[in-house]
């Protein structure tokens, strides 16, 4: 998805691929506020309070801004729970005896946070 683009740029843009039927669900699930759910405010709070934590463990840089390091957290979550079991899947469909390749869930920071002195 493009960073940055307005919401419904992102969406159709990938709409090119072919894959639209993959995209929308799990966009509207992650990325659209609905009536009956709760669920990025749910992880964003329980990804905050433990960036929080460990802040005050010294284990995580606390100069760093907190939106990236939140984002951060969350993003590997999902990553770790959503993209490792499709690349097992993937795999699996193509040859079962490949070697499975890492799934990185990377987050660049924004650049004005870089430019402060923060780091990615």
């Amino acid at each position: 998805m493009g960073q940055g683009a307005p919401r419904g740029v992102r969406g159709d843009a990938h709409q090119e691929d072919g894959k639209p039927e993959l995209q929308h669900p799990l966009r509207d699930a992650l990325g659209e506020p609905a009536a009956d759910s709760q669920l990025v405010e749910k992880l964003t709070a329980l990804a905050r309070e433990q960036v929080r934590q460990l802040r005050a463990a010294g284990l995580i840089s606390g100069r760093r801004d907190e939106v990236p390091q939140v984002v951060s957290m969350i993003m590997r979550m999902l990553g770790e729970l959503f993209f490792e079991p499709l690349v097992d899947r993937i795999v699996d469909a193509v040859d079962r005896d490949a070697a499975r390749p890492a799934v990185v869930v990377r987050v660049q920071a924004a650049e004005d946070e870089t430019a402060r002195g923060g780091r990615a």
